[in-house]
This record gives structure tokens, C-alpha cells and sequence, in this order.
């Protein structure tokens, strides 16, 4: 599990590349630049990265596509 601020968009697309989904989003959680930012909690499953192992594929999963 990690987490990421909203604004920082090249980490959160790096780590949806490599598997990561997004769980939940703390608003406003951080305060920085004179500004709140949500904070982006993801995490991936050990099952899915050994299927992303295994298959080779690098693929996104939604939050929607975990839950069916």
C-alpha cells in the first residue's frame, strides 16, 4: 500500500502501470503551496501481481473491475 498526492498525476500513472490501484482518496489531506491536496491511497493484491508476473501483461484495474 502507498500513497500519492492528487496533484503529483506522472506518479499516480506510474504506478497504475505497474499495477497499482486506487483504494481510496484522503481529502485535503495535505497542506502545501498555500493549498490542500488529496492524498491517493492504492495498493495491489500479492494475486495480481503474480498474475501480472506471469502473464507479462501490464494492465490498470479500476476499483469497479476489483469488485466483480
Amino acid at each position: 500500500m502507498l500513497t500519492v498526492s492528487g496533484p503529483n498525476i506522472g506518479g499516480l500513472k506510474a504506478y497504475e502501470r505497474a499495477g497499482f490501484i486506487i483504494e481510496g482518496r484522503l481529502r485535503e489531506a495535505s497542506f502545501r503551496d498555500n493549498r490542500f491536496h488529496d492524498k491517493l491511497t492504492m495498493s495491489v493484491l500479492k494475486s495480481e501481481w503474480r498474475d501480472r508476473k506471469t502473464t507479462g501483461n501490464v494492465y490498470i484495474k479500476t476499483f469497479s473491475e476489483v469488485l466483480k
